[in-house]
């Protein structure tokens, strides 16, 4: 017959494991959020819309386009973040981009963040507006 420690362990580690296996179960999504960026349509003037995908991958997600007339961007569109919600399908974003100078070519990425993290796709750069 096990001694009361040995049956004591036991108990301990099948209620760690127990409870494990619910955290793992519970949890919405262990991968991070998913950003692709999109082309470029209605280019005109001084605006461009810009287009991507975000896969919130079951955590809370917000979205924006950097862009600038280098890999620096130095702006965000829309200025406040827009909201991918939290769901494990792939979401459709656009957004214009305004106050664009006629001439320079710009560069361009839509980013993803969720809890702090920030994953951002390859820059594209559109020519002239």
């Amino acid at each position: 017959m096990p001694s009361k420690t040995a049956l004591g362990l036991v108990l301990a580690l099948t209620t760690l494991v127990a409870a494990l296996v619910a955290a793992v179960a519970g949890a919405t999504s262990l991968a991070g959020p998913t950003a692709i960026t999109g082309s470029v349509t209605s280019i005109g003037g001084s605006t461009a819309s810009v287009n991507g995908t975000v896969n919130a991958n079951g955590s809370a997600t917000t979205w924006q386009f950097e862009y600038g007339t280098s890999t620096g961007y130095g702006s965000n569109a829309p200025t406040t973040a827009g909201n991918a919600g939290s769901g494990t399908s792939n979401q459709a974003v656009s957004t214009a981009l305004t106050g664009l100078d006629p001439g320079p070519t710009y560069h361009y990425r839509l980013t993803a963040t969720s809890g702090g993290d920030t994953v951002g796709t390859t820059t594209y750069v559109q020519g002239r507006v």
